[in-house]
């Protein structure tokens, strides 16, 4: 008689410590942002955000940020209450972000030539077009730092001020370069690796963060035209798929800079973060700008018009001009034309690439190589035809003969007057069937 072993599983220990935690702190909200989507920016972004809620805390409520969570929940009777309190922080919280506040310092110093505070020295309104996005990550904060949640009905209740965006893919207020301003801006700058990010952004319309990601292996330099991948995820957020375009100039301008041993092409090393590698291009570009006197600001805002997401913006702008809208939205990446973009053929991304590629071109001589590449893909293009007509009338003729032929020995007796062209038609559709 068999015997078995029954066995049966301990409970597990309840002194045991599963390393979890109840509590979740303002820096664990700050860095689960790079966790996300490995986007620095969008760390930095809630640093600021954290920042100016402080600011708004301390100055009206007269407390920090934290506390006045605890104060909310401690002193609300009912939920109804808390809601209510909730609403009237983030309502005080957009008025906060509508002013300046020339009392709160977040840089020391003057206009030495002024001696008056600048913008920079403290903290300025917001444009209206901030403001909402402030306002739903500080609802964010509150809820998964605070604890306090608000519905979406509730947010109604909110007085947010409306944009002036075209839509929720809008992206940052930039003027687009023509042909002349860039190519002044790359012949001020002249460094190498700089040069080749500009040509970049200007064919790709990557963003300066999204191009500070881009490595050696995301290129394919032997395809017509030269190629680099997208990222899986941009730094907005949005699913990006698939592959953008480069000028033949441009491409060999990145071959130039590509190190063996080096990852991420732009950056000046691996070991550069993305934020330094941002900061560093924009100081060297805004030196260029004001050397050629573009320093015009946005009057609303203050903010200058020409930036590094200009080359964005003339990607954007050329691409529309020799396509449409939709198109250079969707090559753009804009979530409301993607899904649209990539119901497009290869060949029909492609074409579209090369209608914009000669007005993409900065200096007139590339425009003109550009020209003349095109013109000559033409030419041979009507020249194989013209040899594929040729050949196809050629092939016609002798089958013709033969078919004429091949009716006289069936038909000997057949007078050939009575060989008629369908008859001949005929014959000859039956013989270039037989040769299949």
């Amino acid at each position: 008689m068999r015997t078995y072993k029954i066995l049966i599983m301990k409970k597990p220990s309840l002194k045991i410590n599963p390393q979890l935690t109840d509590s979740y702190s303002r820096e664990r909200w700050i860095a689960d942002a790079y966790e996300t989507n490995g986007s620095e920016s969008a760390k930095l972004a809630r640093v600021s955000i954290v920042s100016r809620l402080d600011h708004y805390c301390l100055k009206v409520h007269k407390m920090k940020t934290e506390d006045v969570f605890e104060w909310m929940k401690k002193e609300a009777k009912t939920s109804e209450i808390l809601t209510q309190y909730a609403i009237d922080f983030l309502s005080q919280y957009v008025k906060f972000c509508q002013k300046d506040h020339k009392d709160i310092i977040i840089n020391k110093g003057r206009n030495t030539k002024t001696n008056k505070l600048s913008k920079k020295n403290y903290l300025h309104k917001l444009h209206n077009n901030s403001i909402p996005g402030k306002v739903f990550s500080s609802r964010g904060f509150m809820s998964q730092v605070g604890g306090i949640r608000i519905h979406n009905d509730d947010m109604k209740r909110v007085p947010i001020p409306n944009t002036i965006k075209k839509g929720m893919y809008d992206d940052e207020e930039a003027e687009p370069l023509t042909a002349e301003q860039a190519n002044n801006v790359i012949n001020r700058v002249k460094q190498q690796r700089s040069v080749a990010l500009y040509n970049f952004m200007n064919d790709t319309g990557y963003r300066i963060s999204e191009a500070g990601m881009v490595k050696d292996s995301d290129f394919d330099f032997y395809a017509n035209p030269p190629t680099v991948k997208t990222p899986s995820m941009s730094v907005k957020g949005v699913m990006a798929r698939g592959v953008r375009y480069l000028r033949s100039s441009t491409a060999f301008q990145i071959k130039t800079i590509i190190e063996s041993n080096k990852h991420y092409v732009f950056r000046f090393s691996d070991a550069q973060s993305l934020v330094a590698f941002r900061k560093a291009e924009y100081k060297k570009i805004k030196q260029a700008y004001d050397e050629l006197g573009m320093t015009q600001v946005y009057e609303d805002t203050s903010r200058r018009k020409y930036n590094l997401h200009s080359w964005r913006k003339r990607c954007g702008t050329e691409y529309a001009r020799n396509n449409n809208e939709s198109m250079s939205d969707g090559y753009l990446r804009h979530s409301k034309y993607l899904a649209q973009y990539h119901l497009k053929t290869k060949d029909e991304r492609i074409e579209a690439f090369r209608r914009a590629e000669i007005d993409l071109a900065i200096d007139e001589t590339e425009k003109l190589k550009v020209k003349n590449t095109a013109l000559e893909d033409e030419k041979e293009a009507l020249a194989s035809l013209k040899a594929e007509m040729l050949e196809m009338r050629g092939l016609l003729k002798q089958s013709k003969i033969k078919s004429v032929r091949h009716l006289q020995l069936t038909n000997p007796h057949l007078d050939p007057k009575n060989y008629t062209e369908e008859m001949k038609d005929a014959l000859v559709k039956e013989f270039l069937k037989e040769q299949k």
